[in-house]
């Protein structure tokens, strides 16, 4: 599922990020388990500088803590998506 993702943001296409992440959120996916392993695969991602790494990275635990508070699920993955794109 995250290499799908990652492929989609990599498009820099708004709108199929919107409906990849409208299908993750419809199939049920945890969005924590999601949230761990878009952490791990930017973290070993070899073209992203490690300035872009961390800046993914704190916005990854900012959503996190968003979503321990009660957030919306799809908004903050959508945020997190629409982030990752515009640092690719």
């Amino acid at each position: 599922m995250i290499s799908e993702l990652w492929k989609v943001l990599q498009g820099k296409k708004f709108e199929t990020m919107q409906l990849q992440v409208d299908n993750i959120i419809a199939l049920g996916y945890p969005l924590n388990a999601l949230l761990n392993q878009l952490h791990t695969h930017t973290v070993h991602h070899a073209e992203l500088s490690d300035l872009d790494k961390a800046f993914i990275c704190e916005k990854i635990a900012q959503a996190d803590q968003y979503l321990i508070d009660g957030a919306n699920e799809s908004l903050q993955l959508l945020d997190i998506c629409a982030f990752i794109m515009r640092r690719l």
